[in-house]
């Protein structure tokens, strides 16, 4: 059973990440595809750690996590997207993304690690790796030092 303030929220976070598009020209073109990626597979994350709690393999506390670690996932997310429209300093557009790297690291940890069910721990926790995978690229791409 979802509850009503959780499902009160997710229409806002779609709607946020799927507004939140870059201009495709400009210095951090390649940062842009990779963060449009990274966005997508975050999606695809929340509808599945969604689908396993609807589905009862996920409890209602790990839901809660979950759900707050996503919720801070979009926001840090909503800051690279913005930094990388206004073009800034590859400093500024770094700091936000070395931002959501570590938002992505918290709900791992704070999140799908804590799952009891390992089914829905293996699908979470691929659906995280994928995403922490994309964001080294990210990194590189915002101008992180090799």
């Amino acid at each position: 059973m979802v509850h009503f303030a959780t499902m009160k929220k997710l229409p806002v976070l779609f709607l946020a990440l799927a507004l939140s598009g870059c201009a495709v020209h400009g210095p951090y073109h390649a940062a842009v595809v990779v963060n449009h990626d990274a966005r997508t597979i975050t999606q695809t994350f929340q509808q599945v750690e969604i689908a396993e709690f609807n589905a009862g393999r996920i409890s209602v506390a790990e839901h809660k996590a979950l759900e707050a670690g996503t919720e801070k996932v979009g926001l840090a997310g909503q800051s690279v997207t913005a930094a990388l429209q206004q073009a800034g300093p590859s400093s500024d557009v770094l700091a936000k993304v070395n931002a959501l790297v570590q938002a992505v690291g918290d709900l791992n940890t704070n999140g799908v690690l804590a799952v009891k069910n390992p089914t829905s721990k293996a699908v979470l926790g691929a659906a995280i790796k994928g995403i922490q995978d994309l964001l080294v690229n990210l990194q590189k791409e915002a101008g992180a030092p090799q």
